[in-house]
């Protein structure tokens, strides 16, 4: 193992240990930081485990060496093998003059509907979507708190998240605006 993957573990044990701390201390932003932290490292790391195993491939293939199946191999390659499709996370959301680094789909309308209250919009109730408790979903739904104290359904599917931002963009009187979500693998989704 290279200097640097032991280097981006010692981080995500470091970012795991403030996960801890703001959630012992009950602080919801300081815990989604430090998971969104979490996250990034992690990512880093399969990135430079990736770039290891081509840079690994690349050298074997000059001298004609067998490609070998490591216990490094990524979770992609994993799933790619067995079928199953990997998740393409978003990296950033933006609209406007307005640009966020994000992380998880779910992001996607939490960050546009606080956007949102920010600039002094009601957001409006929405069945299964948005409501004024938490008590107002599905016993099964995921919900986040929003900055105005409202409660928004983030449980769904990339697709359908990006979607439900579009509605709250429109319900509040920006049609015309549009948004785009950049991903991992470098595509854009304009809505």
């Amino acid at each position: 193992m290279n200097d640097m993957i032991k280097k981006l573990e010692g981080n995500i044990r470091i970012a795991w240990k403030q996960v801890k701390l703001a959630a012992d201390e009950e602080n919801v932003a300081a815990t989604q930081t430090a998971l969104n932290k979490v996250s990034h490292l992690e990512n880093l790391k399969l990135q430079q485990l990736a770039l290891e195993k081509n840079i690994a491939a690349i050298i074997n293939d000059e001298i004609g060496a067998p490609e070998k199946t490591t216990e490094t191999d990524l979770p992609s390659e994993i799933y790619s093998r067995l079928g199953k499709r990997q998740t393409i996370r978003p990296t950033e959301i933006r609209f406007g003059s307005f640009k966020k680094s994000i992380h998880f789909a779910n992001e996607i309308p939490i960050t546009v509907a606080n956007w949102l209250i920010e600039q002094g919009k009601a957001l409006p109730t929405f069945h299964n979507f948005v409501h004024p408790s938490d008590a107002g979903f599905a016993r099964s739904a995921k919900t986040k708190r929003l900055v105005s104290g409202q409660y928004i359904e983030i449980g769904d599917h990339q697709d359908i998240l990006i979607q439900k931002a579009r509605k709250l963009f429109d319900a509040c009187g920006y049609r015309t605006l549009k948004f785009e979500v950049r991903f991992q693998d470098g595509n854009l989704v304009s809505a």
